[in-house]
């Protein structure tokens, strides 16, 4: 079963149809600490639950009161600019309605012309444990909206909505929200003629980002027909690649694979070191992915393993699984042990005496 079309994965979907077709196989890598901290972040500003109930959620133990003085953060920032704002602050303005954490899919369809065009939009159900749309139906796309606010203007008999994202990783592309797909999905959705973007990385101070977002036929068509490229066949590689969840099975993926382990080869051996800075950047990103490819190869050889099959290496020695006993101690292992207080007193006796290596070392990071 391939992904569903939906806003966060406009791009990819505008790229290559290929992994929204049904026969297609999804791997999806888990979420690391930091994605687990953003959802436990979006969970409580959308007032689902306390701050501890979306630390145990998302399993980032020990984090409540970071996470209370960070949605703080984001709340003042966010009032403050709606105060600030042309758009929400003024005469003759009515109560701002504002919706969090709200569902919507809009369907297309062709007219009697075959322009593009949308027909039904509106609400529909979302399943957290899975991350689906369950009603979703084919070339319809659905998206969660982290903020959605209805401005009416009672003298202008004028009503505006402003579709939110809240954004917490540290790098992205923000300050210009209409260009992001995502929210051009968001805005078709939902009808908002303004597209904001709340960036609150995690010790960092809040910046909100909101512009128009238009709507233009030529928007429509171009995603109508990246819907009709589905379950057609056809791939394209792209910029989107690295964040498609079906690259593992993917030709053009499997082809870049063997070219830059060719390049690894070279360099391992010594026979043609790389001299081009483009074959040494495309190496480097190569050696993200295989360590990713060296993960699922040892996950794949293992169960083999433990379900019995013999496997032997050329070199005469067998594969077998070895029980060893380890200890490990970690400050996240000791906020999971002491919740609360009692954990950061602990790390602080324990950095005391000296028992945590603290430093600065310099790391080769792609930005």
């Amino acid at each position: 079963m391939g992904l569903q079309p939906t806003a966060s994965n406009t791009a990819l979907l505008l790229q290559c149809g290929r992994p929204f077709s049904k026969d297609v196989e999804i791997e999806r890598e888990p979420p690391g600490e930091a994605a687990n901290y953003g959802s436990a972040l979006h969970y409580y500003l959308a007032n689902k639950g306390t701050p501890a109930e979306a630390c145990a959620k998302y399993n980032v133990p020990g984090c409540e009161q970071e996470i209370i003085r960070h949605g703080e953060q984001v709340r003042v920032a966010l009032d403050a600019w709606l105060a600030s704002s042309d758009l929400t602050s003024g005469e003759g303005l009515e109560p701002l309605i504002i919706e969090r954490e709200k569902s919507y899919a809009v369907s297309l369809s062709r007219d009697c012309e075959g322009n593009a065009d949308y027909d039904v939009r509106g609400e529909t159900a979302f399943e957290e444990d899975t991350h689906t749309y369950p009603s979703l139906h084919p070339f319809q796309i659905a998206g969660t909206v982290d903020l959605l606010i209805t401005v009416r203007r009672a003298r202008l008999y004028q009503t505006v909505r402003i579709v939110g994202d809240y954004k917490t990783g540290q790098y992205g592309t923000f300050h210009k929200p209409a260009a992001i797909p995502q929210m051009q999905s968001l805005a078709l959705m939902t009808g908002a003629a303004h597209a904001l973007i709340i960036h609150c990385p995690r010790n960092a101070p809040v910046t909100i980002f909101c512009e128009p977002i238009t709507l233009f036929v030529k928007d429509k068509e171009t995603l109508l027909r990246a819907l009709e490229r589905v379950d057609d066949g056809s791939l394209r590689p792209g910029p989107a690649c690295q964040y498609c969840p079906a690259k593992r099975s993917c030709p053009a993926f499997m082809s870049d694979v063997v070219k830059e382990t060719n390049s690894l080869m070279r360099v391992a051996t010594g026979a043609a070191p790389l001299t081009d800075p483009r074959d040494k950047g495309a190496l480097h990103m190569f050696l993200t992915r295989f360590a990713a490819l060296e993960k699922r190869a040892r996950e794949l050889l293992r169960s083999d393993v433990e379900a019995g099959e013999v496997i032997q290496r050329p070199d005469g020695k067998i594969l077998t699984m070895i029980d060893k006993v380890y200890s490990n101690l970690s400050q996240a292992s000791i906020r999971r042990a002491l919740p609360g207080q009692a954990g950061e007193d602990m790390i602080k006796t324990l950095r005391d005496a000296g028992c945590i290596d603290e430093g600065v070392r310099t790391e080769m990071h792609a930005k």
